[in-house]
């Protein structure tokens, strides 16, 4: 997947103990047909502790989000937000 889409930045939320931490994270994101790929900008170290996939795979299907196989709950509150925000810069209807 080469066409990117868009450079965005989101608020992505992970248990630490007992306390929720939020952090905040950039992505790229690129599209080819109805599939998209988001990358987040961060390292390894942090991406294991907020729980996020080296990239996260999804395809929007009649305004739904579809996610890869293997999304986990966390990760899929990370796709409504990033789909949320394409949807805010009209890059996607």
């Amino acid at each position: 997947m080469s066409n990117e889409v868009a450079s965005l930045t989101i608020l992505v939320s992970h248990q630490s103990g007992t306390e929720t931490v939020h952090q905040v994270v950039p992505f790229k994101i690129f599209q080819e047909d109805s599939r998209f790929k988001a990358i987040p900008l961060i390292g390894q170290k942090e991406r294991e502790v907020s729980q996020l996939s080296e990239a996260l795979f999804f395809e929007l299907s009649n305004q739904r989000i579809v996610p890869a196989i293997g999304i986990t709950h966390s990760n899929m509150d990370v796709l409504n937000k990033i789909v949320q925000e394409l949807r805010i810069q009209k890059l996607i209807s």
